[in-house]
């Protein structure tokens, strides 16, 4: 049970921010395409790599077989993921503040914040000072 319920809080903690960066990080155009790449990778993708990596490297035999390998085998993989993910992006510069999508007039985001006002509701503290 302990471990199922750790597994659930660490989903429910790392899914937002991951579809958050996915939203922030694409060009507008292609947002829905986006979430739709990423859910389909968080939830299937990592089922399949898991179920072939199990297949050939997870021992029958807990006594004579080598786990470690199994670890190993996620390790590498992970590795190469991180390392194709830097390549391929090069480090998205898109902050919160500037995911505004100006083609549909929705306010700016943070991924979390309510986005209540927009840029011309928004009074900066020098102007109130006059």
């Amino acid at each position: 049970f302990i471990p199922f319920a750790l597994i659930g809080a660490a989903e429910i903690l790392v899914n937002p921010c991951m579809l958050c960066y996915c939203y922030i990080a694409a060009p507008p155009k292609v947002r829905s395409l986006a979430q739709a790449v990423n859910l389909f990778f968080q939830g299937s993708v990592s089922n399949a790599f898991t179920a072939t990596v199990t297949r050939y490297f997870f021992p029958n035999d807990f006594d004579s077989g080598h786990l470690e390998y199994f670890y190993f085998a996620n390790v590498i993989c992970a590795l190469v993921g991180v390392l194709m993910y830097h390549y391929l992006t090069k480090w998205p510069t898109a902050t919160p503040a500037e995911a505004s999508d100006k083609e549909f007039g929705t306010p700016k985001s943070d991924c979390g914040a309510s986005a209540t006002t927009t840029d011309a509701e928004t009074v900066t503290p020098s102007a109130t000072s006059q």
